[in-house]
């Protein structure tokens, strides 16, 4: 996650490393109610979009499912 990026800023978290431990990070479960299964998903439902729509995505974090609303730029 690019931390000046619009996940990081919608409050999205990234796997951690201490240089002992990782920590693992947020899971997207869904996008927009759309099934995430893996990265091939998430790459078909991203591509839909285009900069500057907003999308819903569903996490798992720990043992918490959360919703963020988070808007798109471009790379």
């Amino acid at each position: 996650i690019d931390p000046a990026g619009p996940a990081a800023m919608a409050g999205l978290q990234a796997i951690k490393t201490d240089g002992f431990r990782t920590y693992a990070g947020d899971l997207i479960l869904s996008i927009d109610d759309e099934e995430v299964r893996g990265n091939v998903d998430y790459e078909r439902i991203i591509a839909r979009h285009k900069p500057g729509d907003t999308i819903s995505i569903q996490i798992e974090r720990g043992e918490k499912k959360l919703r963020i609303s988070l808007t798109l730029r471009g790379v």
